[in-house]
């Protein structure tokens, strides 16, 4: 694996276990046994990093969440939240700073709603 996906999936690991305010781009890369300088070689900020991880996750859904038939079972149903969790679960620290994220880093609300908006327009979900 990439140095730059490392650095993703160590990151959203931490956030998800420590809580994104909480974990530093130094944390990062003592999880990784990596310099600092090596982050920062990657990504500027840990906001950079947040907004790749914010990408993976827009990925995720679009692949995850195709459009279903109008035939829908309950099985079928169920499993579609099942899914729906788990990548909930697996991205959760965005869950928990929701709030944190639109009010002090305007820039990555943006961000979201533009996902959003792409996600809406090929998903009937």
């Amino acid at each position: 694996m990439k140095t730059r996906d490392r650095i993703i999936h160590a990151a959203l690991a931490l956030f998800n276990e420590r809580g994104e305010p909480n974990v530093t781009t130094n944390h990062i890369a003592a999880d990784l046994a990596i310099s600092p300088g090596n982050l920062y070689y990657h990504f500027r900020n840990k906001e950079q990093i947040i907004h790749s991880i914010f990408d993976l996750y827009a990925t995720d859904l679009q692949v995850s969440f195709q459009p279903r038939s109008e035939a829908e079972t309950t099985e079928s149903l169920l499993s579609y939240l099942d899914a729906v969790f788990l990548l909930m679960w697996r991205y959760r620290f965005f869950y928990a700073n929701l709030l944190i994220s639109y009010v002090v880093i305007p820039n990555y609300s943006l961000n979201i709603l533009k996902h959003r908006r792409n996600f809406a327009v090929t998903s009937q979900y």
